[in-house]
């Protein structure tokens, strides 16, 4: 059963990382495979690691468990871990928006878009500093 519940938080872990992915690809106004593959742009590249790093983080919370909710069942475990990495997605797909309006005077997809490393390890570590509140909520 071990094996099986490994298996299974596997799939869901690495389908849930890839619809990071796709969500934030669709939410940032550049297309990543282009900017990472052949343009080489290393603020991208920052970016996304930092999102799956910090998606990881949650996954990894949500997986584990905690106070916040026992896990009592396999169902249980995998209907929470869907649900806190969704809140999890949620939070930096609107936290970037809400950034982006912000400090729009700077426009940050402009210089994500123009290779500004800075850029995007600001936004990197705002993605891992919104995990580790997530995660902190999970346990």
């Amino acid at each position: 059963m071990l094996i099986l519940e490994a298996f299974l938080y596997g799939v869901i872990s690495i389908f849930l990382l890839m619809l990071g992915y796709y969500l934030l690809d669709f939410i940032v106004p550049c297309d990543f495979y282009k900017e990472i593959f052949e343009e080489k742009n290393e603020a991208v590249g920052v970016l996304l690691g930092g999102l799956f790093v910090a998606m990881g983080l949650i996954i990894r919370s949500a997986v584990i468990g905690g106070e916040a909710h026992p896990v009592e069942s396999l169902g249980d475990g995998i209907f929470f871990t869907l649900v806190y990495s969704g809140v999890g997605l949620v939070l930096f797909l609107s936290s970037y928006m809400l950034l982006a309006l912000l400090l729009r005077r700077y426009d940050l997809n402009k210089h994500i878009d123009e290779h500004n490393t800075a850029a995007g390890m600001a936004l990197a570590g705002f993605f891992v500093a919104i995990a580790l509140v997530v995660s902190g909520v999970i346990q």
